[in-house]
């Protein structure tokens, strides 16, 4: 080449290797990427490998674990020692940015094989003027698209292969007692509309600051556990998890959130507080309530406890507290990158992903998916648009009809229907729900059974 060093980069590499061997599960992402062989570096070819076998043994990855693996191999030395393996992890304070860093690496790669069969070419050609120029096409031809197969090889089906096994999945599906096939979304006139949250869905809530979208999400998250039996992971990133908690408990005992917090309570409501405890014993509901999340720490976060636990649906709070991957790009750029990782992600563990928005907080109109914040691809994106909005918001005066009303406008719905309905709460936020708060208090009395209990088993409740 002339004296020049092929394409590579050396601190990309080291950047990769230590990011798989500091962060668990980290080798799933960056095998779906990198090849055995990509690595310029000999030795990181050696150590790349060792991980893969670690792997495939389903042995722990880490610095301890790699550097045995070599030694047993006999190959500790020439790859470095101990203290190489080491340094690896030395400089990585994130695992954000691997699958970006993958990809550069493995193109990397591309470039460099590229311009040894080229270079072969061009040798061989020069060697040999008898050499028939088309037959040389076709070899040069067919050694590229080998090159290429296997970064293409997943990527095409054939369609009648792709319809004999929807065909089968379909014939597998049992719609549940409310007669919809996928997780309830807790509102039984969103299910009529989206037949509950299918897998892979990424839904986008918007409203305005104080419109209820985290009530919202804790009703759409009951709503999986209890009554599709479903496991769902939370990312709070504006409330602690102690704030969530007061609000499930507020919702299940109908009692304010602030006189939870501050113990003003009475002896039966503490009594009906440890009642409601025991609902969620054994039950799948977990959060994560860190404020300084990166779109790619929210994807390895997910993509863990997916294969630790097996999440069904996962609710973020919300995108605009989402740390910006891209500090120099603008707003738009970083939540367009946000938006299509959601997508991805709800794609690659194939569950519903709900993510919530704010609207651009100018006038008191009915919102429309424009006014989605920075929003950049969101509503292209999204499969579904849910937008809320109060007339009575702010304080604003309205007429009683409209007092606690909430318009839930399904603005877009890709696999469905588009359309409104209501939903109505009372003055603490400790009720939401498809009745009139009022009748719902007057119903709720009559029943055997405790309010809590009544919220799980009426269909008319959210």
């Amino acid at each position: 080449m002339n004296g020049k060093l092929p394409p590579q980069d050396n601190n990309l590499e080291m950047s990769v290797l230590g990011t798989i061997i500091a962060y668990k599960d980290s080798i799933y992402q960056a095998s779906q990427i990198l090849k055995p062989g990509t690595f310029y570096n000999p030795m990181h070819n050696f150590i790349y490998d060792a991980i893969l076998d670690l792997c495939g043994q389903r042995k722990q990855i880490d610095i301890l674990s790699v550097t045995n693996y070599l030694r047993e191999k006999n190959h500790l030395d020439y790859c470095g020692g101990a203290y190489y393996i080491s340094q690896l992890t030395s400089n990585i304070s994130s695992g954000s940015g691997l699958e970006d860093h993958c990809k550069i690496l493995y193109e990397i790669f591309l470039k460099r094989t590229m311009i040894e069969l080229l270079m072969k070419s061009v040798q061989k050609l020069d060697s040999n003027y008898e050499d028939d120029i088309f037959e040389a096409y076709n070899n040069l031809s067919a050694e590229m698209s080998q090159l290429f197969e296997l970064s293409l090889s997943s990527d095409y089906h054939n369609m009648i292969d792709v319809i004999s096994s929807r065909l089968n999945e379909i014939s597998e599906i049992k719609p549940d007692q409310n007669n919809i096939i996928g997780i309830d979304s807790g509102f039984s006139k969103l299910n009529n509309f989206a037949n509950g949250f299918q897998q892979s869905d990424y839904i986008i809530i918007g409203a305005r600051p104080s419109m209820g979208k985290t009530i919202i999400a804790i009703l759409i998250a009951k709503a999986a556990i209890f009554n599709s039996k479903k496991k769902v992971l939370f990312f709070s990133l504006e409330m602690d998890k102690k704030r969530i908690a007061d609000r499930i408990l507020a919702i299940e005992n109908n009692i304010d959130s602030k006189r939870i917090s501050s113990n003003r309570l009475t002896d039966i409501e503490w009594k009906e507080l440890d009642n409601s405890m025991d609902l969620y014993k054994n039950k799948n509901f977990f959060i994560i309530d860190s404020s300084n999340l990166s779109i790619e720490d929210i994807k390895a976060r997910a993509i863990t406890l997916h294969r630790k636990f097996g999440i069904d649906e996962i609710i973020i709070d919300y995108i605009g507290l989402i740390k910006h991957s891209f500090p120099k790009k603008n707003t738009v750029e970083n939540v367009t990158h946000i938006s299509k990782n959601i997508k991805s992600l709800a794609k690659e563990i194939k569950c519903p992903v709900i993510a919530l928005s704010q609207l651009n907080r100018a006038g008191n109109d009915m919102p429309v998916m424009k006014d989605l914040r920075d929003c950049g691809s969101l509503e292209q994106d999204a499969d579904i648009v849910w937008l809320l909005h109060r007339e009575d918001y702010e304080g604003k005066e309205c007429d009683s009809d409209s007092k606690n009303v909430i318009i839930n406008i399904i603005a877009k719905n890709r696999n469905g229907e588009i359309g409104s309905f209501y939903t109505y709460r009372n003055d603490n936020w400790s009720y939401i729900g498809e009745t009139q708060y009022d009748d719902f208090k007057s119903l709720a009395t009559s029943m055997p059974f405790n309010y809590s209990n009544g919220i799980e088993q009426s269909d008319d409740v959210f």
